[in-house]
Protein backbone atom coordinates (compact mmCIF):
# COMPACT_ATOMS: atom_id res chain seq x y z
CA UNK A 1 0.00 0.00 0.00
CA UNK A 2 0.71 3.83 -0.81
CA UNK A 3 0.88 4.22 3.06
CA UNK A 4 3.37 1.37 3.90
CA UNK A 5 5.87 2.91 1.31
CA UNK A 6 5.15 6.50 2.57
CA UNK A 7 6.56 5.02 6.06
CA UNK A 8 9.11 3.46 5.22
CA UNK A 9 10.83 6.05 2.54
CA UNK A 10 10.51 8.60 5.96
CA UNK A 11 13.17 5.98 7.47
CA UNK A 12 15.22 5.91 4.55
CA UNK A 13 14.58 9.61 3.86
CA UNK A 14 15.60 10.61 7.60
CA UNK A 15 18.95 8.42 7.63
CA UNK A 16 20.32 10.01 4.74
CA UNK A 17 19.49 13.18 5.71
CA UNK A 18 21.29 12.60 9.45
CA UNK A 19 24.22 10.94 6.89
CA UNK A 20 24.14 14.32 5.26
CA UNK A 21 24.56 16.64 8.21
CA UNK A 22 26.94 14.40 10.05
CA UNK A 23 28.97 14.85 7.73
CA UNK A 24 29.08 11.13 6.57
CA UNK A 25 28.12 11.80 2.50
CA UNK A 26 28.73 14.53 0.60
CA UNK A 27 24.91 15.37 -1.08
CA UNK A 28 22.00 14.17 0.36
CA UNK A 29 20.48 11.95 -2.48
CA UNK A 30 16.89 11.36 -0.56
CA UNK A 31 16.14 14.60 -1.63
CA UNK A 32 14.93 13.46 -5.01
CA UNK A 33 12.83 10.61 -3.73
CA UNK A 34 9.44 11.55 -4.39
CA UNK A 35 6.47 9.97 -1.92
CA UNK A 36 3.67 8.17 -2.82
CA UNK A 37 0.46 10.14 -2.47
CA UNK A 38 -1.30 9.25 0.09
CA UNK A 39 -5.33 9.31 -0.17
CA UNK A 40 -7.07 9.07 3.46
CA UNK A 41 -10.90 6.93 3.07
CA UNK A 42 -13.11 9.14 4.88
CA UNK A 43 -15.76 6.40 4.82
CA UNK A 44 -13.17 4.79 7.46
CA UNK A 45 -13.14 7.87 10.09
CA UNK A 46 -15.56 8.47 12.80
CA UNK A 47 -15.44 12.08 14.10
CA UNK A 48 -14.29 12.53 17.91
CA UNK A 49 -18.11 12.72 18.78
CA UNK A 50 -19.04 9.36 17.26
CA UNK A 51 -17.17 7.58 20.02
CA UNK A 52 -19.71 6.80 23.03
Amino acid sequence: MHSSVNTMMHAFRGYFRFAHIDGTIPADPAVYAQLPKVHRDESRTRAWTDWS
